[in-house]
């Protein structure tokens, strides 16, 4: 069959005889990829695929290696050349600027083994070591301190499906959290961070089918089973007044009743909370409130329980996710 139809010759052939070359394509593409003035070195650069210019690459994914530590930038030299031990500008796609330091440059060969080399020029496709950090899945990097970037991919499928994360096993909590980084930076179409307010491990992505391929990538990669679970939402209600009403709230078993009403903290003691009073004893806190905010030593002795409790309990450095709120005794006899 092989030799009745060379579909990798045809293959080939047609790709030799209609698809441009870097030089002839980069003249036409320069003006719409470039962000910045066509005329400026780097655009100049870009238009005549110039391996004497300044240093343009544009990394369009990352993904892990077999024998990497870190990440693989798949890229693209568009202008100048560029070697191991070059530091670069990185022009991230969220407008911020970090530097980039490379640590090995690679060509995939046949079969997709991974080959070094000591350059590459403007033309050339390319996968880099050591800059996985200053980038965030894509990006710039550039020689010129005047360069502007490539413009950005950009993607019609967007991550609108999230679910959240927690390991079963709660030791693997900072692995299943680095593994997913590098799992969702090679898929432009994922994403994984941590919601600030509720402390949640948030993973998402364009359905759920894409989500269970992510964690089958996570199980194979690295055996950490997950729960998943829909995100809690961080309602934004308070108290402004003292309730009118007593509420009404009764154990399981019905042998249980707390009549519970509920009034504002001060300003300052809430603040104080979130700072030099987060993580204090009950003890502690009485004695605080006594002395600097007015509070009576009865009062202040009657307080059961702060709240809410934080979803992660052992990270005590986010004095926002400390409780704000107090259960006082209010009853007499």
């Amino acid at each position: 069959m092989m030799e009745w139809l060379p579909a990798a010759d045809a293959l080939v052939d047609m790709v030799a005889v209609h698809v441009p070359s870097p030089e002839q394509a980069q003249k036409w593409r320069a003006p719409i990829v470039y962000s910045g003035d066509i005329e400026d070195e780097c655009g100049q650069g870009i238009s005549n695929c110039d391996a004497q210019g300044p240093t343009v690459v544009y990394i369009s994914k990352m993904s892990s290696g077999a024998s990497q530590k870190g990440l693989l930038a798949f890229g693209r030299v568009f202008s100048g050349t560029i070697r191991p031990g070059d530091k670069l500008r990185a022009l991230r796609n969220d407008g911020k600027e970090t530097k980039a330091k490379i640590s090995g440059i690679n060509i995939c060969g046949i079969g997709g083994k991974m080959h070094a080399i000591e350059l590459a020029e403007a033309g050339q496709l390319i996968a880099l070591e050591g800059i996985d950090k200053a980038l965030d899945k894509s990006g710039t990097l550039t020689s010129s301190s005047k360069g502007k970037a490539i413009s950005h991919m950009r993607f019609s499928v967007t991550p609108i499906v999230q679910h959240s994360l927690w390991p079963k096993d709660k030791t693997k909590l900072q692995k299943m959290a680095s593994e997913l980084q590098k799992i969702t930076s090679a898929d432009p179409s994922a994403l994984f961070y941590r919601n600030k307010e509720t402390q949640e491990y948030i993973l998402a992505g364009a359905g759920e089918l894409h989500i269970e391929v992510l964690l089958s990538s996570l199980l194979q990669n690295s055996g950490i089973d997950v729960e998943v679970s829909k995100p809690a939402i961080a309602y934004r209600e308070t108290v402004q007044y003292a309730s009118r009403d007593v509420a009404l709230a009764k154990s399981e078993n019905k042998h249980n009743r707390l009549w519970i009403r509920a009034s504002p903290l001060n300003d300052n003691i809430v603040d104080a909370m979130c700072g030099e009073l987060a993580n204090t004893r009950l003890k502690e806190l009485a004695e605080t409130l006594v002395k600097d905010h007015g509070w009576s030593k009865n009062e202040a002795g009657r307080i059961w329980a702060t709240g809410p409790e934080p979803l992660d309990c052992n990270d005590k450095s986010n004095n926002s996710n400390q409780p704000t709120c107090l259960l006082v005794d209010s009853t007499y006899g």
